[in-house]
């Protein structure tokens, strides 16, 4: 037996795809060619809109689920960020002040710096469940299609008749509380 063989069928093979890759980009591409491309928003439109046209009631409960989080995570977020962003600029304000000799200025800052540390961290407080939910929904949209299918595949099986790849499956499903899936 010789073993190179296999490589230089392979080798043929890549040889045989490039040159048919080749030929089809340097005749047919340019006759095919329009001169307006879409622009990023308007492919992402035409994809999401097929997208939700042909869209499982599973993956659909988990999108709306997770747009519901998203909705209310983006504005505290935001507050979050905002409120960090003004506290350093206080702080920097203050350090200017003390570097100056402006005592009272500076505490002023501090006092300021201290609200606004204590805004971000109840914001931040607010923020962490919605965001492990997020996480948690993410997951969750990003596999309901696959757990359905699972969930379709394995209803009527006894656990005896399931094979081990199947029952990884469902316990992954499980695991993400999608098993049975969710409407």
């Amino acid at each position: 037996m010789e073993w190179r063989t296999v490589p230089s069928r392979n080798r043929n093979r890549r040889t045989i795809t490039a040159v048919l890759m080749g030929l089809w980009f340097s005749v047919g591409l340019p006759a095919q060619q329009k001169d307006e491309k879409p622009t990023p928003e308007k492919r992402l439109a035409i994809e999401t809109k097929a997208d939700i046209d042909t869209e499982s009631a599973e993956h659909k409960f988990a999108r709306q689920r997770y747009e519901e989080l998203k909705l209310q995570y983006d504005p505290l977020m935001s507050a979050y960020d905002k409120t960090l962003a003004q506290r350093w600029n206080a702080q920097s304000l203050g350090n200017k002040a003390k570097n100056q000799g402006k005592t009272e200025e500076w505490y002023a800052l501090l006092r300021e710096q201290l609200k606004y540390t204590t805004y971000a961290l109840a914001l931040n407080q607010k923020i962490e469940p919605i965001a492990a939910d997020l996480a948690l929904w993410k997951e969750r949209l990003t596999h309901a299609d696959d757990c359905s299918q699972v969930f379709h595949d394995t209803i009527d099986k006894k656990s005896s008749d399931l094979t081990v790849r199947e029952a990884d499956l469902i316990a992954g499903c499980k695991s993400l509380d999608l098993y049975p899936p969710h409407r």
